[in-house]
């Protein structure tokens, strides 16, 4: 095991970062990770192309990824 020495202000500053970080990831998670209302790939990708938001280059792409996913159905 190696021994790294630091002065008490070094510690205090580095335990600070440490906290402020992981309560920001806890945060972004939390925030992040939502299911989704449909497991259904059609009414997905009609759900995005509805919204007139996103042009057809990005629901091409977005339904080739649909059907890669496993998480998604056809149903």
């Amino acid at each position: 095991m190696n021994t790294i020495i630091l002065s008490k202000s070094e510690y205090e500053i580095l335990k600070a970062q440490s906290s402020a970080y992981e309560r920001l990831l806890s945060a972004i998670t939390a925030q992040s990770i939502v299911t989704p209302p449909t497991k259904s790939k059609s009414k997905t990708l009609s759900a995005f192309r509805n919204t007139g938001k996103y042009n057809k280059n990005f629901l091409v792409s977005f339904k080739k990824g649909l059907h890669r996913s496993s998480f998604f159905t056809d149903k």
